[in-house]
């Protein structure tokens, strides 16, 4: 039996869409992730795919740094090469043991990162992959990271206020067995490959589908429910990402 779900819904016109916030450097303030696994070369996990150096790396067991490229204002003119460990930045794991570097601010091949607990800016490489935070929402055991939003039935449309009850929010580990499944099924942005800006990236919408249904749940012979359906911003006011997942799987 699926938990009762208290929803109140209030119909309010919608505001400028921009995000109106000065960025706070939390985790969930990223604007999208980093992988440097190219610039591993050891033989490929059987399982997971990636090369095991850097699995290892990303946890913390690595014999020898790597080299970057670093400065620390966007402006400024002098780099540093300078030898990182990859445990040295700060990572989100966005797959089973995969943690890539999070990324507050892109600025071409620019990334504004966090190292050592300072904030830098760090060149990509050629071999380097930027994930976008919206690309890293289609296929997850998606949650709200707001027991409140508001949605619209088109882009920037009139917005329809929702408020679940706190315990069906489901950001703790466990509530993927119970709270409702989050699906993002488009993704609406300004933007093309790796020309990508931070603006670009906070100014998305998101259209999510909530169903009764937990992401992993029992089998069950009741029928699914949609709570709702349509779009939202991509971030909260306080620039929070609206929409997060458990990278652990069921």
């Amino acid at each position: 039996m699926f938990r009762e779900i208290l929803v109140t819904v209030l119909v309010i016109m919608i505001p400028s869409g921009k995000v109106i916030a000065e960025t706070t450097l939390d985790p969930l303030n990223l604007i999208g992730v980093l992988d440097v696994s190219a610039r591993f070369h050891g033989e490929p996990d059987p399982i997971l795919g990636a090369p095991r150096d850097w699995l290892a790396a990303t946890w913390g067991d690595e014999t020898h740094p790597k080299n970057f490229t670093v400065k620390e204002d966007l402006e400024s003119q002098e780099t540093l090469r300078t030898a990182f460990f990859i445990s040295d930045f700060l990572l989100i794991e966005t797959d089973y043991e995969q943690a890539h570097i999070v990324v507050f601010e892109k600025a071409g091949d620019w990334l504004h990162i966090r190292a050592r607990g300072e904030t830098l800016w760090l060149q990509m490489e050629s071999k380097d992959k930027f994930y976008a935070y919206p690309d890293l929402l289609r296929d997850g055991l998606n949650f709200l990271t707001s027991s409140k939003l508001s949605y619209s039935k088109r882009p920037r449309g009139t917005l329809i206020e929702v408020a679940l009850s706190p315990e069906m929010q489901g950001s703790s580990e466990d509530a993927r067995h119970w709270a409702p499944a989050v699906e993002v099924i488009e993704v609406q942005t300004s933007f093309t490959g790796n020309e990508i800006g931070s603006e670009e990236i906070r100014n998305s919408l998101l259209k999510v589908r909530m169903t009764n249904r937990p992401h992993c749940a029992e089998p069950s012979r009741e029928l699914e429910t949609i709570i709702f359906e349509g779009w939202i911003a991509a971030y909260e006011r306080d620039g929070t990402a609206a929409v997060w997942f458990h990278s652990r799987g069921c």
